[in-house]
Protein backbone atom coordinates (compact mmCIF):
# COMPACT_ATOMS: atom_id res chain seq x y z
CA UNK A 1 0.00 0.00 0.00
CA UNK A 2 2.77 2.38 0.91
CA UNK A 3 4.70 1.60 -2.21
CA UNK A 4 1.58 2.15 -4.25
CA UNK A 5 1.07 5.60 -2.72
CA UNK A 6 4.75 6.52 -3.29
CA UNK A 7 4.63 5.55 -6.93
CA UNK A 8 1.43 7.53 -7.34
CA UNK A 9 2.97 10.66 -5.81
CA UNK A 10 6.13 10.35 -7.89
CA UNK A 11 4.16 9.95 -11.08
CA UNK A 12 2.03 12.96 -10.18
CA UNK A 13 5.08 15.17 -9.62
CA UNK A 14 6.67 14.09 -12.89
CA UNK A 15 3.43 14.79 -14.72
CA UNK A 16 3.28 18.31 -13.18
CA UNK A 17 6.87 19.06 -14.15
CA UNK A 18 6.22 17.87 -17.68
CA UNK A 19 3.21 20.13 -17.97
CA UNK A 20 4.94 23.11 -16.27
CA UNK A 21 8.60 23.14 -17.22
CA UNK A 22 10.79 25.62 -15.28
CA UNK A 23 11.30 29.02 -16.93
CA UNK A 24 14.68 29.45 -18.64
CA UNK A 25 16.32 32.68 -17.46
CA UNK A 26 18.16 34.48 -20.34
CA UNK A 27 21.85 35.00 -19.71
CA UNK A 28 23.06 38.66 -19.55
CA UNK A 29 25.32 39.44 -22.51
CA UNK A 30 28.69 41.01 -21.61
CA UNK A 31 28.96 44.77 -22.06
CA UNK A 32 31.15 45.80 -25.02
CA UNK A 33 34.49 47.40 -24.18
CA UNK A 34 36.45 49.96 -26.17
CA UNK A 35 38.83 47.39 -27.59
CA UNK A 36 35.98 45.12 -28.72
CA UNK A 37 34.42 47.83 -30.89
CA UNK A 38 35.17 47.92 -34.61
CA UNK A 39 38.23 49.92 -35.58
CA UNK A 40 36.15 52.52 -37.46
CA UNK A 41 34.19 53.34 -34.30
CA UNK A 42 37.36 53.42 -32.21
CA UNK A 43 38.96 55.90 -34.63
CA UNK A 44 35.93 58.17 -34.33
CA UNK A 45 36.17 58.03 -30.54
CA UNK A 46 39.89 58.82 -30.68
CA UNK A 47 39.27 61.84 -32.91
CA UNK A 48 36.63 63.17 -30.51
CA UNK A 49 38.65 62.51 -27.35
CA UNK A 50 41.95 63.92 -28.63
CA UNK A 51 40.61 67.09 -30.33
CA UNK A 52 40.93 70.24 -28.21
CA UNK A 53 39.50 73.72 -28.62
CA UNK A 54 42.80 75.49 -27.95
CA UNK A 55 46.11 74.58 -29.58
CA UNK A 56 48.10 71.99 -27.68
CA UNK A 57 51.39 73.05 -26.16
CA UNK A 58 54.47 71.28 -27.48
CA UNK A 59 57.50 71.25 -25.23
CA UNK A 60 60.41 69.03 -24.34
CA UNK A 61 62.01 71.16 -21.65
CA UNK A 62 59.99 69.67 -18.79
CA UNK A 63 60.79 66.04 -19.48
CA UNK A 64 64.22 65.88 -17.83
CA UNK A 65 64.87 69.39 -16.44
CA UNK A 66 68.00 68.21 -14.60
CA UNK A 67 69.35 66.21 -17.53
CA UNK A 68 68.64 68.56 -20.41
CA UNK A 69 71.74 67.49 -22.29
CA UNK A 70 70.05 64.17 -23.09
CA UNK A 71 67.97 63.58 -26.20
CA UNK A 72 64.72 65.53 -25.72
CA UNK A 73 61.41 63.68 -25.65
CA UNK A 74 58.60 65.81 -27.10
CA UNK A 75 55.29 65.96 -25.28
CA UNK A 76 52.00 67.69 -25.99
CA UNK A 77 50.08 69.32 -23.16
CA UNK A 78 46.44 70.29 -23.00
CA UNK A 79 45.85 73.91 -21.95
CA UNK A 80 42.68 75.45 -20.58
CA UNK A 81 43.34 78.83 -22.21
CA UNK A 82 44.76 80.13 -25.44
CA UNK A 83 48.54 80.39 -25.30
CA UNK A 84 48.47 83.38 -27.68
CA UNK A 85 46.58 85.40 -25.06
CA UNK A 86 48.78 84.17 -22.23
CA UNK A 87 52.16 84.70 -23.87
CA UNK A 88 52.54 88.48 -23.27
CA UNK A 89 53.20 87.57 -19.59
CA UNK A 90 56.07 85.10 -19.97
CA UNK A 91 57.46 85.84 -16.51
CA UNK A 92 54.67 83.71 -15.00
CA UNK A 93 56.17 80.70 -16.75
CA UNK A 94 54.33 78.02 -18.71
CA UNK A 95 53.97 75.74 -15.68
CA UNK A 96 50.68 77.36 -14.67
CA UNK A 97 48.96 76.37 -17.91
CA UNK A 98 50.34 72.84 -18.25
CA UNK A 99 47.22 70.99 -17.10
CA UNK A 100 47.81 67.48 -18.41
CA UNK A 101 49.15 65.65 -21.40
CA UNK A 102 46.96 65.92 -24.48
CA UNK A 103 46.98 62.14 -25.08
CA UNK A 104 46.62 60.15 -21.87
CA UNK A 105 45.02 57.19 -23.63
CA UNK A 106 48.44 55.91 -24.60
CA UNK A 107 49.15 55.07 -20.94
CA UNK A 108 46.15 52.70 -20.65
CA UNK A 109 47.56 49.72 -22.50
CA UNK A 110 49.90 48.81 -25.31
CA UNK A 111 47.14 48.60 -27.93
CA UNK A 112 45.87 52.11 -27.17
CA UNK A 113 49.45 53.37 -27.17
CA UNK A 114 49.90 52.07 -30.70
CA UNK A 115 46.49 53.14 -32.04
CA UNK A 116 46.60 56.71 -30.67
CA UNK A 117 50.23 57.41 -31.53
CA UNK A 118 50.49 60.77 -33.33
CA UNK A 119 46.75 61.53 -33.30
CA UNK A 120 47.18 64.66 -31.15
CA UNK A 121 49.43 66.06 -33.88
CA UNK A 122 46.81 65.28 -36.50
CA UNK A 123 43.73 66.72 -34.79
CA UNK A 124 45.17 69.87 -33.16
CA UNK A 125 47.13 73.00 -33.92
CA UNK A 126 50.53 73.04 -32.22
CA UNK A 127 52.18 75.81 -30.22
CA UNK A 128 55.91 75.37 -29.59
CA UNK A 129 56.86 76.92 -26.27
CA UNK A 130 60.33 78.36 -25.81
CA UNK A 131 61.76 78.86 -22.32
CA UNK A 132 65.20 80.19 -23.25
CA UNK A 133 67.41 77.11 -22.99
CA UNK A 134 67.89 76.23 -26.62
CA UNK A 135 68.68 79.60 -28.19
CA UNK A 136 65.28 80.82 -29.38
CA UNK A 137 61.79 79.76 -30.38
CA UNK A 138 62.79 78.73 -33.90
CA UNK A 139 65.58 76.56 -32.51
CA UNK A 140 63.09 74.96 -30.11
CA UNK A 141 60.70 74.32 -32.99
CA UNK A 142 63.50 72.76 -35.03
CA UNK A 143 64.36 70.39 -32.16
CA UNK A 144 60.69 69.51 -31.66
CA UNK A 145 60.06 68.71 -35.33
CA UNK A 146 63.26 66.70 -35.61
CA UNK A 147 62.40 64.66 -32.52
CA UNK A 148 59.00 63.43 -33.75
CA UNK A 149 58.69 60.67 -36.32
CA UNK A 150 58.82 61.97 -39.93
CA UNK A 151 55.67 59.99 -40.78
CA UNK A 152 53.70 62.39 -38.56
CA UNK A 153 54.90 65.52 -40.39
CA UNK A 154 52.34 65.15 -43.16
CA UNK A 155 49.50 65.33 -40.60
CA UNK A 156 50.58 68.66 -39.08
CA UNK A 157 48.31 71.59 -39.89
CA UNK A 158 49.56 74.73 -38.11
CA UNK A 159 52.66 75.06 -35.94
CA UNK A 160 52.97 78.38 -34.08
CA UNK A 161 56.38 79.31 -32.67
CA UNK A 162 56.69 81.47 -29.58
CA UNK A 163 59.61 83.53 -30.91
CA UNK A 164 60.74 87.12 -31.19
CA UNK A 165 63.18 88.96 -33.42
CA UNK A 166 66.01 89.31 -30.90
CA UNK A 167 66.02 85.83 -29.38
CA UNK A 168 66.05 84.18 -32.78
CA UNK A 169 68.57 86.55 -34.32
CA UNK A 170 66.07 88.02 -36.80
CA UNK A 171 67.18 91.59 -36.17
CA UNK A 172 68.73 92.11 -39.61
CA UNK A 173 67.66 91.53 -43.18
CA UNK A 174 70.62 89.24 -43.70
CA UNK A 175 69.45 86.89 -40.93
CA UNK A 176 65.92 86.86 -42.35
CA UNK A 177 67.39 85.97 -45.72
CA UNK A 178 69.32 83.11 -44.12
CA UNK A 179 66.09 81.83 -42.58
CA UNK A 180 64.10 81.69 -45.81
CA UNK A 181 66.99 80.20 -47.81
CA UNK A 182 67.72 77.41 -45.35
CA UNK A 183 71.08 78.59 -44.05
CA UNK A 184 69.54 79.41 -40.66
CA UNK A 185 67.62 76.47 -39.13
CA UNK A 186 67.90 74.17 -42.18
CA UNK A 187 65.55 71.58 -40.66
CA UNK A 188 62.69 74.11 -40.65
CA UNK A 189 63.47 74.92 -44.27
CA UNK A 190 63.33 71.23 -45.25
CA UNK A 191 60.14 70.74 -43.25
CA UNK A 192 58.38 73.60 -45.08
CA UNK A 193 59.66 72.38 -48.42
CA UNK A 194 58.54 68.78 -47.90
CA UNK A 195 55.20 69.58 -46.23
CA UNK A 196 53.49 72.25 -48.30
CA UNK A 197 50.11 71.67 -46.63
CA UNK A 198 51.47 72.62 -43.20
CA UNK A 199 51.88 76.19 -41.98
CA UNK A 200 54.81 77.22 -39.80
CA UNK A 201 54.18 80.64 -38.32
CA UNK A 202 55.45 83.02 -35.68
CA UNK A 203 52.50 85.20 -34.62
CA UNK A 204 54.59 87.72 -32.65
CA UNK A 205 57.13 88.36 -35.40
CA UNK A 206 54.30 88.44 -37.98
CA UNK A 207 56.35 86.05 -40.08
CA UNK A 208 54.84 83.04 -41.77
CA UNK A 209 57.02 80.61 -43.71
CA UNK A 210 54.97 79.20 -46.57
CA UNK A 211 55.67 77.46 -49.87
CA UNK A 212 59.44 77.76 -49.74
CA UNK A 213 60.99 77.24 -53.21
CA UNK A 214 62.60 73.93 -54.09
CA UNK A 215 65.51 75.71 -55.79
CA UNK A 216 67.12 79.18 -55.57
CA UNK A 217 65.35 81.94 -57.47
CA UNK A 218 66.56 85.31 -58.71
CA UNK A 219 64.86 88.60 -58.06
CA UNK A 220 61.49 88.41 -59.86
CA UNK A 221 60.61 90.63 -62.80
CA UNK A 222 56.96 89.68 -62.52
CA UNK A 223 54.70 88.70 -59.61
CA UNK A 224 55.45 85.23 -58.19
CA UNK A 225 54.14 83.36 -55.12
CA UNK A 226 55.54 84.65 -51.84
CA UNK A 227 58.57 83.03 -50.25
CA UNK A 228 57.03 83.92 -46.91
CA UNK A 229 54.02 86.04 -46.28
CA UNK A 230 52.42 88.11 -43.57
CA UNK A 231 49.68 86.69 -41.46
CA UNK A 232 47.89 90.01 -41.25
CA UNK A 233 44.69 91.06 -39.52
CA UNK A 234 41.96 92.83 -41.44
CA UNK A 235 42.44 96.00 -39.42
CA UNK A 236 45.63 97.65 -38.16
CA UNK A 237 45.94 99.78 -35.03
CA UNK A 238 47.27 103.34 -35.11
CA UNK A 239 50.64 102.68 -33.43
CA UNK A 240 51.42 99.75 -35.74
CA UNK A 241 50.37 101.81 -38.75
CA UNK A 242 52.77 104.66 -37.97
CA UNK A 243 55.61 102.30 -37.01
CA UNK A 244 55.28 100.33 -40.24
CA UNK A 245 54.88 103.52 -42.28
CA UNK A 246 58.28 104.71 -41.02
CA UNK A 247 59.80 101.38 -42.09
CA UNK A 248 58.12 101.77 -45.47
CA UNK A 249 59.52 105.29 -45.96
CA UNK A 250 63.02 104.14 -45.01
CA UNK A 251 62.73 101.29 -47.51
CA UNK A 252 61.44 103.51 -50.33
CA UNK A 253 64.02 106.26 -50.07
CA UNK A 254 67.06 104.29 -48.92
CA UNK A 255 70.32 106.00 -49.89
CA UNK A 256 71.78 102.71 -51.13
CA UNK A 257 69.69 100.33 -53.22
CA UNK A 258 71.18 97.28 -51.48
CA UNK A 259 69.45 98.40 -48.27
CA UNK A 260 66.12 97.94 -50.04
CA UNK A 261 65.50 94.28 -49.15
CA UNK A 262 62.54 92.41 -50.60
CA UNK A 263 62.14 90.57 -47.28
CA UNK A 264 61.09 93.76 -45.48
CA UNK A 265 58.03 94.18 -47.69
CA UNK A 266 56.66 90.80 -46.64
CA UNK A 267 56.59 91.91 -42.98
CA UNK A 268 54.42 94.97 -43.66
CA UNK A 269 50.65 95.16 -43.70
CA UNK A 270 48.88 95.37 -47.05
CA UNK A 271 47.52 98.85 -46.22
CA UNK A 272 51.11 100.02 -45.67
CA UNK A 273 52.13 98.60 -49.05
CA UNK A 274 49.33 100.51 -50.77
CA UNK A 275 50.20 103.72 -48.91
CA UNK A 276 53.90 103.32 -49.76
CA UNK A 277 53.23 102.56 -53.42
CA UNK A 278 50.94 105.58 -53.73
CA UNK A 279 53.48 107.96 -52.16
CA UNK A 280 56.32 106.49 -54.24
CA UNK A 281 54.44 106.90 -57.51
CA UNK A 282 53.49 110.47 -56.60
CA UNK A 283 57.15 111.23 -55.85
CA UNK A 284 58.18 109.73 -59.20
CA UNK A 285 55.55 111.79 -61.03
CA UNK A 286 56.85 114.99 -59.40
CA UNK A 287 60.44 114.10 -60.31
CA UNK A 288 59.45 113.38 -63.93
CA UNK A 289 57.94 116.87 -64.20
CA UNK A 290 60.97 118.42 -62.49
CA UNK A 291 63.26 116.53 -64.85
CA UNK A 292 61.57 118.03 -67.91
CA UNK A 293 61.55 121.53 -66.35
CA UNK A 294 65.28 121.33 -65.66
CA UNK A 295 65.91 120.30 -69.26
CA UNK A 296 63.98 123.31 -70.60
CA UNK A 297 65.88 125.58 -68.21
CA UNK A 298 69.14 124.04 -69.40
CA UNK A 299 68.14 124.76 -73.01
CA UNK A 300 67.37 128.38 -72.13
CA UNK A 301 70.95 128.80 -70.89
CA UNK A 302 72.51 127.58 -74.13
CA UNK A 303 73.98 130.01 -76.64
CA UNK A 304 72.71 130.19 -80.21
CA UNK A 305 75.76 128.30 -81.42
CA UNK A 306 75.24 125.52 -78.86
CA UNK A 307 71.57 125.25 -79.79
CA UNK A 308 72.55 124.87 -83.44
CA UNK A 309 75.07 122.18 -82.58
CA UNK A 310 72.57 120.21 -80.51
CA UNK A 311 71.26 117.28 -82.55
CA UNK A 312 68.62 115.92 -80.17
CA UNK A 313 65.62 117.05 -78.17
CA UNK A 314 65.05 115.48 -74.77
CA UNK A 315 61.44 114.34 -74.43
CA UNK A 316 61.61 113.33 -70.77
CA UNK A 317 60.85 110.00 -69.12
CA UNK A 318 57.63 108.12 -69.78
CA UNK A 319 55.70 107.45 -66.58
CA UNK A 320 52.14 106.41 -65.77
CA UNK A 321 50.71 106.59 -62.26
CA UNK A 322 48.47 103.73 -61.09
CA UNK A 323 45.05 104.69 -59.81
CA UNK A 324 44.40 104.13 -56.12
CA UNK A 325 41.30 102.10 -56.96
CA UNK A 326 43.48 99.74 -58.99
CA UNK A 327 45.86 99.28 -56.04
CA UNK A 328 43.00 98.16 -53.81
CA UNK A 329 42.28 95.31 -56.22
CA UNK A 330 45.89 94.12 -56.37
CA UNK A 331 47.07 91.17 -54.29
CA UNK A 332 50.18 91.23 -52.11
CA UNK A 333 52.40 89.70 -54.79
CA UNK A 334 51.49 92.38 -57.31
CA UNK A 335 51.93 95.21 -54.80
CA UNK A 336 55.36 93.98 -53.71
CA UNK A 337 56.46 93.51 -57.33
CA UNK A 338 55.31 97.05 -58.25
CA UNK A 339 57.14 98.50 -55.27
CA UNK A 340 60.38 96.81 -56.35
CA UNK A 341 60.01 97.94 -59.97
CA UNK A 342 58.93 101.49 -59.08
CA UNK A 343 61.85 101.81 -56.67
CA UNK A 344 64.16 101.14 -59.63
CA UNK A 345 62.27 103.76 -61.66
CA UNK A 346 62.63 106.22 -58.78
CA UNK A 347 66.41 105.78 -58.81
CA UNK A 348 66.49 106.26 -62.58
CA UNK A 349 64.42 109.47 -62.49
CA UNK A 350 66.36 110.83 -59.51
CA UNK A 351 69.62 110.21 -61.36
CA UNK A 352 68.32 112.09 -64.41
CA UNK A 353 67.17 115.00 -62.22
CA UNK A 354 70.59 115.20 -60.58
CA UNK A 355 72.27 115.20 -63.99
CA UNK A 356 70.16 118.06 -65.39
CA UNK A 357 70.43 119.99 -62.14
CA UNK A 358 74.21 119.68 -62.35
CA UNK A 359 74.15 120.92 -65.94
CA UNK A 360 71.93 123.88 -65.02
CA UNK A 361 74.02 124.82 -61.98
CA UNK A 362 77.18 124.54 -64.07
CA UNK A 363 75.78 126.85 -66.76
CA UNK A 364 74.60 129.38 -64.21
CA UNK A 365 77.96 129.28 -62.44
CA UNK A 366 79.90 129.83 -65.66
CA UNK A 367 77.62 132.71 -66.70
CA UNK A 368 78.11 134.43 -63.35
CA UNK A 369 81.87 134.00 -63.61
CA UNK A 370 81.88 135.53 -67.08
CA UNK A 371 79.78 138.47 -65.92
CA UNK A 372 82.07 139.02 -62.95
CA UNK A 373 85.17 138.88 -65.16
CA UNK A 374 83.68 141.28 -67.73
CA UNK A 375 82.70 143.73 -65.02
CA UNK A 376 86.25 143.94 -63.61
CA UNK A 377 89.31 145.16 -65.60
CA UNK A 378 92.37 142.98 -65.57
CA UNK A 379 95.24 144.30 -63.51
CA UNK A 380 98.56 144.25 -65.36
Amino acid sequence: MWSTLLEYHTRKVETFEERNPPAIMPSTPPKPTLLTLPSEIRNTIYAYALSHTNPVLATFDYVFPTRFEQTPIPKLYFQDQDILAYYPRPRDGPGRILEAEANQLRYVCRQLHVETNGLSLRYNDIVVWHVGRVGGGLAACSIFLSSIAPRHHKHLRTVSVMANWLEDGLFSEREIGKLVTGKLHPYLYEFCRNNTAATLESPFTELTMLRLPTHPQRQPRSPIPLLYELKEPKEIDVSTFYAQRIIMQEWLFASVSTYRSYAILTTLHRHILIHGLSSLQQRIADLVNLDLQLYHKYCSLLTDEEVGEQTYAYAGLVWEVSLEAEMELMNREHLEWLLCEDAKMYERVASSVRRWKGEVDGRIGRRRSEQWIRGRPWEV
